[in-house]
C-alpha cells in the first residue's frame, strides 16, 4: 500500500512541480527582459526631413487603431472573453491588405495617427506593419514609438501569444521637428504588468503653414476597473496639451482614448449597431473653455471582440476621436463606416484650419 501511495504522490506532484517551475521561469524571464522606458524619451525623427503638403489652408487627419491587423470582423479575442489569439494566415493577409489599401487611397490626409501597429510579433506572423504603412504612403514621414514590448506573453496557456512588439505610428506629409514618447504609469499590478502594454502617448512638434503645430497620438488604458489609471493618463495629456497651447502652438490630440468623450449619448448613434456606454465618460470640465472634443456622434468607432462581428448584435461604442485647442477650427469630422471589416476599430477623419487670432 505504501508503494502505491508513493506512486500516486509522484503522479500528482511531478506535474504540479513542473507547472510551478514553468511559471517561475516565465516570471523571471519577464523580469529580466521587462521593457521599462524612461518617463520622457526622445523619439527618432525620420530623415531626410522635408514637407510635401499641397494643401496650404486646411489639414486633414485620421486616427485609426488597426488592431495589429488581427481583429477583423471574423475574429474574437481571448483577453476579452473570446477564444482566439490571432487570425489564420489567409485572414491576416486579407486584413493587412485591406488596411494598407484603404490608407493608400486617402490622398487628402496630411497626418495619420495609428495605434496597435506590430513589428515582427508572433501574433502578426512576424510581419513588419510599420514598413507596410511606409510602403502604402510614399513620401510620408513615418515615426514609430513602442508601447508593447514583451519577449514572451505566456497567455493563453495552451496557445501563448509569445513575442509582442507593437506601438504607435505617426505618418505625415509634414515632417516633425522633434518628437517625444511620454510613458503612462503602469496600470497593472505585478507580475501581470510584466506581460502587458507599457502605455504611452507620442507628442510631435512640427510647422504647418509657418505656424507651430503640436500633434499628440495616444492609446489610453482599456483594462482599468477602478478608473484610477485613466484619470492619471487624462491629467498627463491635459498638462501637455495646455503647455503646448500656452507656448503659442496649435494643438491636435487624437487616438484610442478607451473612454467615451464628453457629451456622448449612445442613443444618438444611428448606424444600426448595438451600442454601449463606457463609464466614466471623460469629464466635461477636463479642459478649459474653447477646447473641443471632436467626434462623429452618428457612428461607433469600436466593437466588442468577445465574438465575431454581427451588425445589430455586437455591441459597439465610441472611443476614437480628437481634442483640439481653441485656435483650431474644425471644418469636418466623420467616422468612416468600414463595417469593422479589417480591425475592431473604424477610422475617424477630421479636417481643420489653424486660426491665428
Amino acid at each position: 500500500m505504501t508503494e502505491w501511495i508513493k506512486i500516486v504522490l509522484w503522479v500528482l506532484l511531478v506535474p504540479v512541480g513542473l507547472a510551478v517551475l514553468y511559471l517561475a521561469g516565465v516570471i523571471v524571464w519577464g523580469m529580466i527582459t521587462w521593457y521599462s522606458p524612461p518617463l520622457i524619451e526622445q523619439a527618432e525623427v525620420p530623415q531626410p526631413c522635408h514637407d510635401d503638403h499641397p494643401w496650404k489652408d486646411t489639414l486633414a487627419l485620421v486616427t485609426w487603431n488597426i488592431g495589429y491587423s488581427g481583429l477583423g470582423k471574423e475574429m474574437d479575442f481571448f483577453y476579452e472573453d473570446g477564444e482566439k489569439v490571432r487570425p489564420d494566415p489567409s485572414l491576416y493577409d486579407r486584413y493587412i491588405k485591406g488596411i494598407t489599401d484603404w490608407i493608400g487611397d486617402q490622398d487628402d490626409v496630411g497626418l495619420f495617427l495609428f495605434q496597435e501597429v506590430d513589428q515582427r510579433a508572433k501574433r502578426s506572423y512576424l510581419d513588419d506593419q510599420v514598413e507596410r504603412i511606409r510602403h502604402s504612403l510614399p513620401g510620408y514621414h513615418v515615426l514609430f514609438t513602442p508601447n508593447y514590448q514583451v519577449r514572451f506573453v505566456p497567455l493563453p496557456l495552451l496557445r501563448p501569444m509569445g513575442r509582442v512588439s507593437s506601438g504607435l505610428v505617426l505618418a505625415g506629409r509634414i515632417c516633425p521637428r522633434e518628437a517625444h514618447r511620454y510613458a503612462f504609469p503602469p496600470d497593472e499590478s505585478w507580475p501581470t504588468r510584466l506581460f502587458m502594454l507599457q502605455r504611452c502617448f507620442l507628442r510631435a512638434e512640427m510647422s504647418f503653414n509657418n505656424e507651430p503645430l503640436t500633434i499628440i497620438n495616444t492609446h489610453n488604458s482599456a483594462y482599468d476597473e477602478t478608473g484610477e489609471a485613466k484619470s492619471v493618463q487624462l491629467e498627463m495629456l491635459r498638462k501637455e496639451a495646455l503647455d503646448a497651447y500656452r507656448n503659442g502652438s496649435f494643438v491636435i490630440a487624437g487616438g484610442d482614448w478607451n473612454q467615451n468623450p464628453p457629451g456622448y449619448q449612445q442613443d444618438r448613434i444611428t448606424s444600426g449597431d448595438a451600442v454601449k456606454t463606457i463609464q466614466p465618460l471623460i469629464p466635461d470640465d477636463l479642459m478649459p473653455d474653447g477646447w473641443q472634443w471632436v467626434y462623429d456622434p452618428s457612428q461607433p468607432s469600436n466593437r466588442d471582440v468577445n465574438k465575431p462581428y454581427v451588425k445589430g448584435v455586437t455591441r459597439t461604442t465610441l472611443i476614437d476621436y480628437f481634442l483640439v485647442s481653441p485656435n483650431v477650427e474644425v471644418l469636418e469630422v466623420k467616422t468612416i463606416p468600414v463595417a469593422f471589416e479589417f480591425t475592431d476599430h473604424q477610422p475617424v477623419y477630421i479636417k481643420v484650419r489653424l486660426v491665428r487670432s
